[in-house]
């Protein structure tokens, strides 16, 4: 069983989201501050979108794995992005 069967049940762990996200697309976290653009770059991704916070950000990978570089590139960090829709934007007439 890996982690995406698990997160519906509410049985996410910790180490899960630690775990080198299996997806071409991830959320990447940064600090708050934090260039994420530059980040991006530095690691060779592409940002699909931005997230709810200004260091966090979805990115998508070239042909070659692009955990480590983002790492390497100052993320404090990378998880799959399917775990991140929290992260999203909300606008003013969705929130409560």
């Amino acid at each position: 069983m890996v982690a995406a069967d698990l997160a519906p049940r509410g049985l996410l762990t910790p180490r899960d989201l630690l775990a080198a996200p299996a997806s071409r697309t991830v959320a990447v976290i940064g600090a708050p501050g934090q260039d994420m653009t530059g980040l991006a770059a530095r690691a060779g991704g592409s940002i699909l979108r931005m997230g709810g916070r200004s260091h966090v950000i979805v990115v998508t990978a070239g042909p070659s794995d692009l955990v480590a570089p983002l790492y390497a590139s100052g993320a404090r960090l990378v998880a799959d992005a399917g775990f991140a829709s929290g992260c999203d934007p909300v606008s003013q007439s969705q929130r409560l």
